[in-house]
């Protein structure tokens, strides 16, 4: 069986002195010993994950190639990211089909080696707060829509993983529970959501926070009314505040 040795391994539960690292055949560790006769200098630590990035080495994944993307797979590879999720951002409908179709085509596509791998879709936009946009362009924000998400998921043919959606919009909690039963996990960003209506939108089925406290409202110590009607009919969880 091969076998990695380094100065040290960093792993979730703490640092290990001169590793030696048995491996299988199928890429497996099968055992982790220490031997301080190793000479290296060399530090394995488990590689990262990028859940958005739109690009990188001067491309735009909206835009990019089959080529333009092994440039910017090597890029990541080479900065210890060994799998990504290409992001999209709000473009013409047209535009975002295409891309999310060469988007699938990447991911369906076997990944070299030296390359980080694809292995889902982020979609960001088009279904966001014109308060909180960003750079996303205001004309092409589209209102949450059911059948407009059904174009992009199918076109992406089932790649799409995460989706950032602002869920104060009209729509937006039917949409949350209609991708989260396709196993799309929902973040909420690009947001001017009050409290109430976060929740409602985790209640729904939203799991996280797209660039948590970037393009969403502040926090206001008095803007959570528990009290308040809710505007949804969905039942909210509990809920504590203690400050």
């Amino acid at each position: 069986m091969p076998t990695l040795t380094a100065r040290t391994l960093i792993t979730a539960l703490g640092s290990i002195a001169y590793p030696a690292i048995e491996i299988d055949s199928a890429g497996l560790i099968t055992g982790i010993e220490t031997d301080p006769s190793i000479v290296s200098d060399a530090i394995l630590t488990p590689t990262f994950l990028d859940i958005h990035i739109h690009g990188a080495a001067g491309h735009d994944v909206m835009h990019s190639s089959p080529n333009d993307l092994g440039e910017i797979q090597r890029f990541l590879a080479a900065r210890g990211t060994s799998h990504y999720l290409p992001t999209t951002v709000t473009a013409p409908v047209d535009d975002t089909l295409r891309s999310l179709e060469a988007l699938a085509d990447a991911i369906e596509r076997e990944t070299p080696a030296n390359e980080a791998t694809p292995i889902g879709i982020h979609l960001e936009g088009p279904f966001l707060s014109h308060a909180k946009r960003g750079v996303h362009s205001t004309a092409l924000l589209q209102p949450p829509s059911i059948p407009l998400f059904d174009r992009f998921f199918e076109a992406a043919r089932g790649h799409i993983r995460v989706l950032t959606i602002a869920p104060e919009t009209p729509g937006a909690l039917d949409l949350i529970a209609h991708a989260t039963g396709l196993g799309v996990r929902v973040s909420l960003g690009h947001t001017n959501a009050t409290s109430r209506e976060a929740i409602l939108a985790i209640t729904a089925g939203a799991v996280s926070a797209t660039h948590t406290f970037n393009a969403m409202r502040p926090l206001d110590h008095r803007a959570y009314s528990p009290n308040s009607s809710a505007t949804a009919s969905t039942s909210l969880p509990r809920w504590s505040v203690s400050g």
